[in-house]
């Protein structure tokens, strides 16, 4: 009889742990100031937020997504981006998740993959203020680039023909021109040019300046072996 009592203990323990956790897990996590931090460009007092959401509850979405904010790698963001929208459906920061892939994608002009999860914010999402903002054309990949090559002269073709790698988009202006300075003081050509897609302003990274493809080609294969980026060859019109 004493043994049973005990082990009634010990369940009753183990659920109130479980539901401890659970609650801990779950509940949301005030950001929005340091949010604010984000959109200021105040970059040192939203890590230190971070930080200490981290120690505390570094699982919860919220903190998550904080973090998918803050990371520097466009591969690492959106896998932490995927993660909040994924396994946190219902979270109110998931919507915005969705939405950051997208741009992501239509950004570096992968347009289909961009469709998809445009079709993924509207049908999981309808209410979402982010789809009325969206109000651009996403166009077929294959049809704008039959269009860039007829607008060259064949005649001029080697000499008029001017490439650039698009190595990065970024809404936080500072990782764009973090970037673009390594790149600068490892010897290569830079820029920063703005991007109006849906009304959210992406600040586009892009290295070196090309008169063939082959060139360019070469830069996709540093910038993978050297900064683990997967780079984008455009045509400069």
């Amino acid at each position: 009889m004493r043994f049973y009592s005990y082990k009634k203990i010990l369940n009753l323990i183990l659920l109130i742990t479980l539901s401890v956790n659970f609650t801990i897990l779950s509940q949301e996590i005030n950001i929005e100031k340091y949010l604010k931090y984000i959109r200021n460009g105040d970059v040192k007092k939203a890590r230190l937020g971070l930080r200490m959401f981290r120690t505390s509850n570094p699982d919860n979405p919220a903190v998550i997504y904080m973090d998918a904010l803050l990371t520097e790698n466009g591969k690492d963001a959106l896998e932490k981006y995927r993660t909040v929208f994924i396994n946190f459906p219902n979270n109110q920061y998931a919507d915005d998740a969705l939405h950051k892939v997208f741009l992501y994608y239509y950004s570096l002009g992968y347009y289909k993959t961009a469709e998809n999860y445009l079709q993924m914010l509207k049908k999981n999402y309808p209410n979402s203020p982010l789809i009325e903002k969206i109000n651009i054309n996403i166009p077929d990949e294959i049809t704008q680039t039959v269009e860039n090559r007829k607008t060259v002269n064949p005649e001029n073709e080697k000499t008029s023909i001017k490439f650039t790698v698009q190595a990065g988009a970024f809404i936080n202006k500072n990782n764009a021109v973090k970037l673009s300075k390594e790149f600068e003081s490892n010897g290569l050509s830079s820029k920063i040019s703005e991007k109006d897609v849906g009304g959210t302003i992406l600040n586009i990274v892009t290295v070196g300046n090309f008169s063939s493809k082959s060139n360019a080609d070469e830069l996709l294969w540093v910038l993978k072996k050297d900064y683990n980026i997967n780079g984008r060859i455009k045509q400069l019109k």
